[in-house]
């Protein structure tokens, strides 16, 4: 009967060992799963924000929308445009062209009831990082 009960103990001490090594083999390869997808989505964010530029050309204070001129002047496409005056979102300004590509030149006039004024801030950004700013004239 002794020589059993030793048997048993060091096949439940192997069985736990063997369960625990799994169980930390299956977490750490789990967490560097996670690690690698979020260390390349931020890659991929800073990359974009490098070779993403925009540049405000001019802006046009005119009555029924103000239309600011804007230019792509880097080495991707942009795209989802969005406008602010004095760091205030226009909740809903006409792009045209939705998207720029590399050296392309678009315009955004502002929202009914959104006016410039001379002295604001007016800054544009895109959905790949790229941010101008301008003070209109």
């Amino acid at each position: 009967m002794k020589g059993v009960s030793a048997i048993v103990v060091i096949i439940l001490i192997l069985l736990i060992t063997v369960s625990l090594a799994a169980l930390a083999y299956t977490f750490f390869t789990g967490m560097m799963g996670v690690a690698t997808e979020e260390t390349a989505e931020a890659i991929e964010h800073t990359t974009s924000s490098m070779l993403g530029r925009v540049k405000i050309d001019s802006i046009k204070i005119q009555a029924g929308g103000d239309v600011v001129y804007i230019r792509n002047t880097g080495d991707i496409t942009l795209t989802s445009f969005e406008l602010y005056i004095n760091e205030n979102p226009d909740p809903n300004p006409t792009v045209n062209p939705t998207t720029l590509t590399p050296g392309s030149i678009g315009n955004i006039t502002t929202s009914a009831g959104i006016n410039i004024v001379s002295g604001d801030k007016v800054k544009v950004t895109s959905a790949e990082g790229a941010i101008a700013t301008r003070t209109a004239q």
